[in-house]
């Protein structure tokens, strides 16, 4: 980890070239943002099953509100990580499958236009 409060599985990555490389990597993945939208990565992460700790609330991921709140999240997901009971985020996962589908992206789109 590169940083000392951090457990030591944490890992900054900073900009990477091969996302997809990355989160089927990882157990989880960490959005602390100022201003944020949906954020791709954040979807992109819920759909492989990943866990993810996110500074905005949304379906499928564990909403982190400050620094004692991610250590606590961290710690929780270390442990049961090595204790083998970390399973994957199938809830996560679910919300993806289902809310932002094709089929559902492209029913909402028609919906907005039927309705104007």
């Amino acid at each position: 980890s590169d940083h000392p409060n951090a457990p030591r599985q944490a890992f900054f990555l900073g900009w990477q070239d091969n996302v997809d490389a990355v989160i089927r990597d990882a157990v989880g993945y960490i959005r602390l943002v100022e201003h944020d939208g949906l954020s791709f990565t954040v979807t992109e992460c819920l759909a492989a099953g990943r866990h993810v700790l996110w500074n905005y609330p949304f379906p499928g991921c564990q909403f982190v509100g400050g620094p004692d709140d991610l250590l606590l999240n961290l710690r929780r997901m270390s442990t049961a990580h090595a204790a083998g009971s970390l399973e994957i985020n199938n809830s996560g996962r679910a919300i993806m499958q289902s809310e932002l589908s094709p089929e559902n992206v492209y029913d909402r789109i028609g919906d907005l236009l039927q309705a104007k």
